[in-house]
């Protein structure tokens, strides 16, 4: 595609206009799930599912596990 982007657009503008290579297709949205049927690295096309939407106490949870995870792998390169 051709780009349209001029010097004196607006900050705005010029965004629309570029493709920077970042955006990804994304068809056969369901709650909860997408399908990337474009990697921006050209890899095969990868199911992203069980997006999380928990309360507030969940996410902490979740963190604290994330924060255990990289601290329990932290120690095995030691």
């Amino acid at each position: 595609s051709q780009l349209d982007v001029r010097f004196y657009d607006s900050e705005e503008e010029r965004g629309l206009g570029v493709d920077d290579g970042f955006e990804a297709e994304v068809e056969n949205v369901v709650e909860g799930q997408a399908e990337v049927v474009e990697n921006v690295v050209g890899e095969t096309s990868q199911l992203v599912g069980n997006i999380f939407e928990g309360t507030s106490q969940d996410h902490e949870i979740a963190d604290d596990e994330y924060e255990t995870a990289e601290l329990d792998s932290a120690s095995d390169d030691g």
